[in-house]
């Protein structure tokens, strides 16, 4: 009976540290938190708050990333944290088809304050952040208190020359914060 138990505290042990990380949030606020990590943190403080990476990639000298899941990339210079990628697949996709799911970063749902969600069209976008004029594409920048913020667009053929025409697929926000 002793070792049935064990056997079982064993196990839920080993689940427990396979668990994601908790309550992660969904939300990224280029001038707070972006899946509850601000920019300046080290990268042992992403782990430990995120848990491990899918992937690393190191960049150039300085620079380095950690995948999570297919989509997001949280890059590093100088150990520090100060860009936040999120895309589809951050590499080419055949590559993604051997890359292991994530339980948090897989599911690409991710909200942008102002209240952006992927795959909303360019008008709604540029309504937003409040650029309603701005000539759909497939980019839309802009920047914040402290950052700058790169949204990128596909678009959709059969809706040629409106702004229905490009869905958001992606953003890449960039600290300002000259000191990393």
């Amino acid at each position: 009976m002793k070792s049935l138990l064990a056997m079982i505290f064993l196990a839920v042990s080993m689940l427990l540290a396979a668990a994601p990380p908790s309550a992660v949030p969904r939300e990224v606020d280029p001038d707070g938190e972006m899946h509850g990590v601000k920019f300046g943190a080290t990268e042992a403080q992403v782990r430990a708050r995120l848990g491990a990476p899918t992937g690393t990639f190191q960049i150039t000298e300085t620079r380095n990333a950690l995948f999570y899941g297919k989509s997001h990339a949280f890059v590093f210079r100088k150990g520090r944290f100060t860009e936040l990628m999120i895309t589809s697949h951050l590499v080419d996709w055949e590559l993604t088809q051997y890359m292991e799911d994530h339980p948090v970063f897989n599911e690409h749902r991710w909200t942008l304050k102002p209240g952006i969600e992927n795959d909303m069209n360019f008008g709604d976008v540029a309504n937003k952040v409040g650029k309603p004029n701005a000539r759909p594409d497939h980019r839309l920048n802009y920047e914040t208190t402290g950052a700058s913020v790169e949204l990128t667009f596909s678009s959709n053929v059969s809706k040629e020359g409106s702004p229905d025409q490009y869905q958001l697929m992606g953003v890449r926000i960039k600290s300002l914060n000259q000191a990393w």
